[in-house]
């Protein structure tokens, strides 16, 4: 590589020009930290258990919050601002919108589909309780939401991934590793660039075997 620029330079020199600027394709490497299956379920599990034992009201907010990050992907301050009338059971359909309460980084206008696991658990919650704010406004911003939760992954022994975007890492591995192709996970994940989407996928050496083979 030094030799190639050295000689981008040299015949820069020579013509009286500015210098080629050479770039090379670099190999995606997975960057983003997410959470295993296994913890994401230990979490909702141990969330539930607290709540039902204790009555705790931050538990039930924290338990409510998990599905949202987990199966649609949500970013904390998505999750943070989300509210009930956003969540259409009819269409199956979550909206996620800009609004006054939080603004959100690379938040788009978008109706998300929702998965079933996701309806499932809003179907366990008294429709009379599916009012206003899906979190009911417990934490007031984003930052004491990521807190939160860091505490919790500290008790739980959990280290690695992001308080809240290791979920939203979790839902885009799973669509990768469920065989879905990279523009349908950057649609998913309303990144604005393939190349952001691609840090997500860790591709294993024997899953590159197995994808030459169509040769």
């Amino acid at each position: 590589l030094r030799c190639v620029k050295r000689f981008a330079r040299c015949v820069a020199e020579r013509d009286n020009t500015r210098p080629v600027k050479i770039t090379f394709l670099r190999e995606f490497k997975k960057t983003i930290t997410d959470y295993l299956p296994e913890q994401v379920e230990y979490v909702q599990n141990y969330l539930l258990s607290q709540w039902k034992n204790t009555g705790e009201k931050r538990f039930w907010i924290q338990l409510k919050a998990v599905p949202f990050m987990s199966c649609l992907g949500l970013r904390g301050g998505e999750i943070n601002s989300l509210q009930w009338d956003d969540v259409d059971l009819l269409r199956n359909t979550v909206h996620i919108h800009d609004n006054d309460y939080n603004r959100v980084k690379g938040r788009k206008d978008v109706y998300l589909p929702m998965p079933n696991k996701l309806r499932e658990f809003i179907q366990t919650i008294p429709e009379e309780n599916r009012v206003g704010y899906v979190l009911e406004r417990y934490y007031k911003d984003v930052q004491i939401l990521s807190r939160a939760f860091a505490r919790l992954h500290d008790h739980m022994g959990f280290s690695g991934a992001k308080a809240l975007h290791g979920y939203r890492a979790y839902f885009c591995t799973q669509l990768f590793n469920s065989g879905r192709q990279a523009p349908k996970v950057q649609r998913l994940m309303r990144h604005s660039s393939l190349v952001t989407t691609n840090l997500y996928l860790d591709e294993e050496q024997d899953q590159l075997a197995d994808a030459i083979n169509v040769f």
